[in-house]
């Protein structure tokens, strides 16, 4: 049986020139999975959802940015306040 595949959200990143994006992205391809992170610490945006990479070869995770708020507030689902899996 073939997996569903689910489409989250597309969205720019808040922020991503001052995180670790460029040392990851060319290990971004479809199908990659990220995890969306409340950023609790964040002392910009105290509703923070990060972007994470997790990458298997050095076994880091990586920040590549942030949702935008305003991208947050139209998608509900980003309030639940635990952290999602999604794929590029």
């Amino acid at each position: 049986m073939e997996a569903k595949k689910k489409f989250f959200m597309d969205c720019h990143l808040a922020g991503r020139k001052y995180h670790d994006a460029d040392e990851v992205w060319d290990k971004l391809k479809v199908g990659t999975i990220l995890q969306l992170q409340r950023d609790l610490e964040n002392r910009h945006d105290i509703d923070a959802v990060a972007v994470m990479y997790h990458n298997d070869e050095d076994n880091e995770d990586y920040c590549i940015g942030y949702i935008y708020p305003s991208r947050r507030q139209r998608d509900n689902s980003l309030n639940s306040g635990d952290g999602m899996d999604e794929s590029v």
